[in-house]
């Protein structure tokens, strides 16, 4: 049945979102408040902004693509308000 298959698709891709977060959240377990916002990359990416990052990312195809949602921004954030200042 095509409802069955769909299902099963659906908890796939949780178990697989589900996998890739705990991944991620196991190689950062245990970093203290320096090492969450210290880069050891050429990039400058840090641990807290990289999971800002996938989180951005995760809402984006999950929510806004596949969804359909708009995101709800908020007024206040810095980097929002020096995006919309001309």
């Amino acid at each position: 049945m095509v409802g069955d298959e769909g299902e099963a698709d659906d908890e796939m891709l949780r178990d697989l979102l589900r996998g890739q977060r705990e991944a991620v959240l196991a190689v950062v377990e245990g970093l203290d408040e320096a090492d969450w916002h210290r880069s050891v990359v050429p990039t400058g990416w840090t641990p807290a902004g990289m999971l800002e990052h996938l989180g951005g990312a995760e809402w984006h195809w999950f929510q806004g693509v596949l969804a359909g949602k708009q995101p709800e921004l908020p007024a206040t954030s810095p980097k929002i308000s020096r995006r919309m200042t001309p």
